[in-house]
């Protein structure tokens, strides 16, 4: 039976490294040597990041529409 290890990476080391992924300035096999990390990982937390990103324009518009709406309603 293959026993594997889970290791917990700091915030701040998955947050480089899918910043520097989505750069893509080095492939993945170069981030990997790099940081020590699978290039699948790495792989996941670009994508992670890349949909917080977009979940986080999308939360800021619906801000702003809400605080329009209510501005409407108090004129």
């Amino acid at each position: 039976m293959l026993n594997t290890i889970h290791r917990q990476h700091p915030t701040a080391l998955k947050t480089k490294v899918a910043l520097d992924a989505i750069k893509e300035v080095k492939t993945l096999a170069e981030l990997s040597s790099a940081y020590g990390v699978h290039t699948t990982q790495i792989r996941r937390w670009k994508e992670i990041a890349l949909k917080s990103i977009a979940n986080c324009f999308s939360e800021v518009q619906r801000i702003r529409e809400n605080n329009q709406e209510e501005l409407i309603l108090t004129l």
